[in-house]
């Protein structure tokens, strides 16, 4: 990061991706311009030192209950106890206080939704008053959507950085996103910004890679590309992760796969479920 003393950066893109680069370059660099199209929520991250002591009241599988203590929370089940604590499954606790022990009508259940995101957004555009000094930034930041249809961001640093004078946030929301990228520049609203790199942190799609795009081939049986056998039968898998004909391919967290908050939930299931596969078809081998 020393080589930016003296750069000027342009940070396309302010998702999750962004949420971490923009503390660091605007930290380093001669001047930062973040050019956003959409704010993020930016809530408390809280990270501190984990506690020796408590690590020593661990016990085996503990990890794999607080992931499944967490994906409980975020998926709206009635949960005793919060092992992870953070500000993820603060939101998601709060659902419990509007349904507490009974059902409601699925009409009452969506007005009482709305008000509770209401309630959580307006606390996320209140921190951004609380820390963004200046108040035309702050609006730019703020944002104004329903909780969940951006992933939600957490950190202590971000929301922060644009009270340095070396960093400029840019709203290319009015235009579209970025107009041009000149030689030595970026064009948003007909203003060129000069800069020395450009940092692109404009997200990534889920579930989509080379081998399911056709970009990447892999060929099954027959020599058929994965892509050209679902171009002619339509794309069908087994649970996400097997397709007919091409026996040896796992595709994780593919189409078809279970979505959530947790990626890496997702693919270690997959991946016991792959290895126990695997080894039953070892343990058929040797029986035939």
């Amino acid at each position: 990061m020393d080589k930016l003393a003296d750069k000027r950066v342009a940070l396309i893109g302010t998702g999750s991706t962004g949420i971490q680069l923009v503390p660091h370059l605007g930290r380093d660099a001669k001047h930062l311009y973040v050019l956003q199209r959409t704010p993020s929520t930016v809530d408390i991250r809280g990270q501190q030192p984990t506690d020796p002591e408590w690590v020593k009241t661990l016990t085996p599988g503990w990890h794999e209950r607080r992931r499944n203590n967490f994906l409980s929370l975020t998926s709206g089940a009635d949960v005793e106890e919060d092992l992870v604590k953070d500000s993820w499954t603060d939101k998601a606790k709060l659902m419990q206080t509007y349904f507490p022990g009974y059902e409601r009508s699925a009409e009452e259940k969506k007005y009482i939704e709305e008000e509770l995101d209401f309630k959580v957004m307006n606390e996320l555009r209140d921190r951004v008053d609380a820390i963004v000094k200046d108040h035309d930034t702050a609006e730019i930041l703020k944002p104004w959507y329903r909780y969940m249809c951006k992933r939600p961001t957490f950190s202590d640093e971000y929301l922060e950085t644009f009270n340095r004078p070396n960093v400029t946030i840019v709203d290319t929301a009015d235009y579209g996103g970025v107009e041009a990228i000149t030689e030595n520049a970026v064009v948003v609203g007909g203003k060129a910004y000069e800069v020395d790199c450009i940092v692109f942190a404009t997200g990534f799609e889920v579930g989509r890679s080379g081998m399911t795009s056709g970009r990447l081939p892999v060929y099954g049986r027959d020599g058929k590309a994965l892509f050209e056998y679902w171009m002619e039968n339509g794309v069908n898998t087994l649970h996400g992760l097997s397709v007919h004909s091409f026996p040896n391919l796992f595709n994780f967290f593919g189409f078809h796969s279970a979505a959530s908050v947790n990626f890496t939930h997702i693919l270690d299931e997959q991946a016991k479920h792959v290895a126990a596969m695997i080894a039953e078809a070892k343990k058929k081998s040797k029986m035939a």
